[in-house]
């Protein structure tokens, strides 16, 4: 939702979009840091004290005013690339997942069954993940099928 929103300005800048989990209505933000004249860098980024101070009276260098901005209509276009962006960070989540729950094991022994063989490597099942044997860590001249057992050092 972000990006979609930042898509809206030409200028480099900060959004923040909360989200209500329960209902699913979100509201949109955009935010400044504010900054000495020396810092300013960038409008879209950063804003001088003396704007700041017109949007919220407490402001000071080195903090954040935000806005509240219009909500993005989305599209179908947009809307697919928000689905991207979050099929994305499940993927993520549940590769380190898996890497959380099998990092305790290294260099312990594990079960498996062979799934997939292929000249170069052999994909086994262990259960809730997949593990790939390379050619060169088989043992030579041992043949496997689909649906044998192998007992492995992770």
């Amino acid at each position: 939702l972000a990006i979609a929103t930042k898509r809206r300005y030409t200028e480099p800048s900060n959004i923040k979009v909360n989200i209500d989990k329960k209902t699913g209505d979100y509201e949109s933000f955009r935010y400044w840091e504010v900054v000495s004249l020396e810092d300013f860098e960038d409008p879209g980024l950063h804003l001088l004290l003396e704007e700041a101070k017109k949007k919220d009276k407490t402001a000071d260098i080195g903090t954040r005013i935000q806005e509240k901005i219009k909500n993005v209509e989305f599209g179908r276009i947009a809307a697919q690339a928000a689905k991207q962006v979050i099929v994305q960070k499940v993927r993520e989540a549940e590769r380190a997942k898996i890497v959380d729950q099998y990092r305790p094991v290294l260099g312990q022994l594990i079960n498996g069954t062979v799934k997939k063989v292929s000249r170069e490597f052999l994909i086994i099942d262990l259960g809730d993940g997949e593990a790939i044997l390379p050619r060169t860590e088989m043992i030579p001249g041992e043949v496997y099928r689909i649906g044998d057992r192998l007992r492995g050092v992770l």
